[in-house]
């Protein structure tokens, strides 16, 4: 009999999670350890080549679904419209004085992304953690004064159960974010919000309508608890303009996304740097290189690009600096950039972003409210990643014919 206490130590004999809990989370690490055994299928396998008949694969279906975003986003808006709205009634009721957003992978990026939006409206707060992180040393601050929304497509990421399931434990409301409907943690959670977005690529709409998902619950609440009906109007159309801006980059910044990957086939080390909840985009855009690309990539907060002699000579660098207080000090790291002999590309808003002479190529987008920026400002990272491993790869099909 496997003994899953060499596996989580929240399935030992000193385990604080009930016998009910337990069981959940058993399921949970099953499946994990069959899927990393090869025993079953993931969403999508980690071993896969950029440059294999599956690898070429994905690198397709990732691009189909990098465009489908926006139609994710509204239909996940208008779907889940009516559950949103009864799981803000249901939590409004409660006492509310910290909110925890567990993930991982894009998933803890997501919640990165509305940390900001949920401290602005709610007033409380809100910690995005990964989801061992908070599992396993975290969780004692959780009472029944908290509220912990866990993000997994899949539903069933162990990591993320145990960071739910210990949550409750100690009585925190839980709300499973998933793509997966009846999944482990759909049959545990209070609450659940489904994504209508598909995952059968590298993750793009599934992070985006996620978070499209959670500032709409953001503002149910914040509705509920008797806030400013005006301003919550008015953030909710910008909001529900997201799906078109997004549309907008998709199509007006493609070629200049394809153009800045041929500048940077060569490098083997991409780095992406931002502040804020910008830095949840350069956390999307150091894991799709990863993913599309046999290159290592780095994001890092916009200060500490700064520190450690992060910007080597010769390096890219994506500088994600939308209007808002980072913007000087991006405007440091693009300078740096260049005196180092890196290619600097900049995602800034359009207007006369200061960073704009010290740019190899910018994509100037939309200004907007800062906390709704990774929804939109992520799409030109992700399609920079997407013609990266495409250029890479034709790259070494024309040195294998030499």
């Amino acid at each position: 009999m496997l003994d899953y206490s060499a596996i989580t130590p929240l399935l030992s004999d000193d385990s604080p999670l009930d016998a009910k809990a337990r069981a959940v989370l058993e399921k949970a690490v099953e499946v994990r350890r069959r899927t990393e055994t090869g025993a079953v299928s993931n969403w999508v396998r980690p071993d896969t080549k950029f440059d294999s008949p599956a690898g070429q694969m994905l690198q397709k279906t990732t691009w189909d679904e990098m465009q489908g975003q926006p139609q994710a986003i509204v239909e996940t808006l208008e779907k889940e419209g009516k559950a949103i709205g009864e799981i803000a009634a249901a939590l409004a009721k409660r006492p509310l004085e910290r909110i925890y957003v567990v993930g991982c992978g894009d998933s803890w990026y997501s919640a990165l992304g509305v940390r900001s939006f949920y401290e602005e409206l709610l007033g409380v707060p809100c910690e995005a953690l990964q989801s061992l992180d908070f599992a396993y040393y975290y969780y004692k601050m959780a009472n029944e004064r908290s509220l912990m929304l866990a993000l997994s497509s899949t539903g069933g990421t162990a990591r993320t159960v145990e960071a739910m399931l210990m949550a409750q434990a100690r009585g925190a409301a839980a709300v499973a974010v998933t793509n997966t409907p009846l999944s482990l943690m759909t049959q545990a959670a209070d609450h659940t919000l489904m994504i209508h977005a598909r995952r059968g690529g590298w993750p793009t709409q599934a992070s985006t309508a996620t978070m499209a998902a959670l500032d709409q619950l953001a503002i149910e609440i914040a509705r509920q608890r008797g806030g400013s009906s005006s301003a919550l109007d008015k953030l909710e159309k910008a909001l529900h303009g997201t799906p078109e801006q997004v549309a907008a980059v998709l199509k007006n910044e493609n070629d200049k996304a394809q153009d800045a990957a041929v500048r940077a086939w060569e490098r083997q080390v991409y780095l992406f740097a931002g502040g804020g909840p910008a830095y949840a985009c350069a956390m999307f855009g150091a894991a799709k290189i990863k993913e599309m690309t046999p290159s290592l990539a780095y994001a890092l907060p916009q200060e500490e690009v700064h520190h450690f002699d992060s910007l080597k000579p010769g390096n890219p660098v994506f500088v994600i600096a939308p209007k808002g207080w980072s913007v000087p000090r991006a405007t440091n790291t693009a300078e740096r950039g260049k005196r180092n002999g890196g290619q600097v590309y900049g995602v800034v808003t359009a207007g006369g972003s200061p960073l704009l002479p010290h740019l190899d190529l910018a994509f100037e987008l939309p200004a907007m409210e800062e906390s709704l920026v990774p929804i939109v400002y992520t799409a030109p990272v992700q399609m920079f990643a997407y013609h990266s491993g495409i250029t890479k790869l034709r790259q070494a099909g024309a040195d294998r014919k030499d």
